[in-house]
């Protein structure tokens, strides 16, 4: 099972402010997150949840993380612990995180790939991405870039990153 990681960021890291993407709506990622998340397992905390409106993501299965063990989140998969999504889900050939912070964070010991999208702005936020050691741990396998225009309000870098091997 491959462990991908599907992450939009400004260039200052930011991924949210207030519990929302800081951001004007951007047609090019949504299409591209569309493209690399549709028939797979989607994995959120419970925040992002419920920035979604409380709705699953049509044509995934949504499961979602929360301590929380009463919390109930329709139509979806509640699990309480990354155990548990590496168990229930050790058959499947990809399994996407889509975030926020917190579960980032406890998913990219075992991530295998991260979808990048890189906005070529600052933003001011609360919540940003997780560290990471891009040089020493990861490679770029996909560049491609997007122009301000049309399907963007942002100049973009699409990038598919893959952790090196270990030793």
């Amino acid at each position: 099972m491959i462990i991908s990681i599907v992450v939009a960021m400004g260039k200052n890291h930011v991924i949210g402010v207030g519990g929302k993407l800081p951001w004007l709506r951007i047609p090019a990622d949504m299409r591209r997150f569309r493209e690399l998340t549709l028939g797979k397992p989607v994995v959120m905390g419970r925040k992002t949840f419920e920035s979604l409106g409380r709705k699953p993501l049509r044509g995934r299965l949504n499961v979602v993380l929360s301590r929380d063990r009463r919390y109930k989140a329709p139509n979806c998969l509640l699990l309480h612990s990354v155990e548990d999504v590496m168990e229930i889900f050790a058959g499947f050939d990809e399994v996407m995180v889509i975030g926020g912070a917190e579960i980032y964070r406890a998913f990219l010991p075992y991530a295998s790939r991260i979808y990048l999208t890189k906005i070529d702005l600052a933003f001011g936020g609360d919540t940003y991405f997780p560290y990471v050691n891009w040089p020493s741990e990861w490679r770029v396998v996909e560049s491609e870039r997007v122009k301000k225009g049309r399907t963007s309000p942002y100049n973009l870098l699409f990038e598919v990153f893959e952790r090196y091997p270990k030793p």
